[in-house]
Parts: C-alpha cells; sequence; structure tokens
C-alpha cells in the first residue's frame, strides 16, 4: 500500500517501500549494477550513499566517479565514458546544492545511464524526478514524508518492469518495511502538503531576511 502510494505521488507506475531511506537506495543500485560497471554520481552526495557506492559496491568491481553537479562540461565529460548510472540528488543531503535536475537528468539519458534520484529533501510535493525523467526515485521515507520522527523507512518508484527487479533484491537482502512503519509513512503523507507549504513559507522568510 505504501508503494502504490509514493508511486501515485511521485508520477511513478511501481512503487516499493523498505525499512530505510538506504535500503531502497541499496535495492535502487543493486537492481542496476553488475560488476565491471561505472557509476558517475554527484559529489555532493549523502555520506551513506557515497560509502555503499565506494566501499560496498566498489569491492565487487563498481567504479564510482563523483562529480559536480553545477559544472555541466564536468558531468558531460564524466558521462563521455561508457555509464551504467547517473546517481544524483534533487537537493543534496546535507549540503543543500542544487542543480539543474531536469538538464542532468537528460545528458544521464542521453549518454544511455539509468539515472537515480535521490529527493529526500524535496519530497514529491516540491519534486517529481520520474515526470522528468529519471528511471528510478528513492527517498528516506523517515524525513519529509514520515514527517513526525517516529518512524524509520524508504521508498523508491519507477517503472513496472524495474521496480518488479527492485522488490526482488528487496525479498532476497532483507529490507522490508515493518508493517506498521508502513502505516506511520502513510499517515505522514497526508499531511505532507501542508508541511510542505510550512516549510517553504519559513525558508522564504529566511532567505529574505538573510
Amino acid at each position: 500500500a505504501l508503494g502504490g502510494a509514493y508511486a501515485e505521488i511521485s508520477g511513478a507506475a511501481a512503487g516499493f517501500a523498505f525499512g530505510s531511506g538506504m535500503g531502497a537506495i541499496h535495492a535502487a543500485l543493486a537492481t542496476l549494477l553488475r560488476a565491471g560497471d561505472r557509476v558517475v554520481c554527484t559529489r555532493a552526495v549523502y555520506g551513506s550513499t557515497r560509502h555503499l557506492l565506494t566501499e560496498v559496491f566498489g569491492r565487487f568491481g563498481v567504479e564510482t566517479v563523483f562529480v559536480d553537479p553545477t559544472d555541466p562540461a564536468a558531468v558531460a565529460a564524466a558521462l563521455a565514458q561508457p555509464t551504467r548510472v547517473l546517481y544524483l540528488e534533487s537537493i543534496s543531503n546535507p549540503t543543500i546544492v542544487v542543480a539543474d535536475l531536469p538538464a542532468l537528468i537528460a545528458a544521464g539519458r542521453s549518454a544511455g545511464a539509468a539515472v537515480v534520484v535521490d529527493n529526500t529533501f524535496a519530497s514529491p510535493y516540491l519534486v517529481r524526478p520520474v515526470e522528468l525523467g529519471a528511471d528510478i526515485v528513492v527517498e528516506s521515507a523517515t524525513k519529509w514524508l514520515g514527517g513526525h520522527s517516529d518512524v524509520i523507512a524508504g521508498v523508491a518508484a519507477g517503472s513496472t518492469e524495474l521496480m518488479a527487479r527492485v522488490r526482488a533484491v528487496s525479498v532476497d537482502t532483507g529490507g522490508i518495511v515493518a508493517p506498521f512503519s508502513a502505516f506511520l509513512v502513510l499517515r505522514g503523507i497526508q499531511t505532507l502538503h501542508v508541511r510542505m507549504e510550512a516549510h517553504t513559507r519559513t525558508a522564504t522568510a529566511l532567505a529574505r531576511f538573510l
């Protein structure tokens, strides 16, 4: 139910829920990568995602190149070599770097890479990466989706075919979400719009003041 709800608000065909945000990220990457593949990743990326790519997938022969997502020339140069996955964050966690997401997704697709976007800090209320051309969107539902600091969970959404493969990885690696955690996130989604409007009003007032 949570996977379906997340897919609906993300503009995707299918979704699946996980025990944590990193569970969702791991399942998405494990679905797409194999030994010898190359990943181009935003330099402004969540620390555990960086470690997953370099230390975990790196042990299995996956190469990761980190680039400045605000430098189109650097991104283009990195994508000039065969790339299996372009990994992005709509708003970087925790450094709040914001790049031109539609342009980055288009560059990745043009290079033949699958595009994965972590949308945790924006939420589907502000950005829907699948509608911009991303193959998979992932989020830590612990943050805005849950919204009440009482649950740890993750979600992913994309095409029906891709999400069936992501689900299979989750089942085999044990990243499944607990039913009550899924209930808490579903509860949180009902007030996502109210909270995001308040977040953006406060952030805009603060930015103008500063």
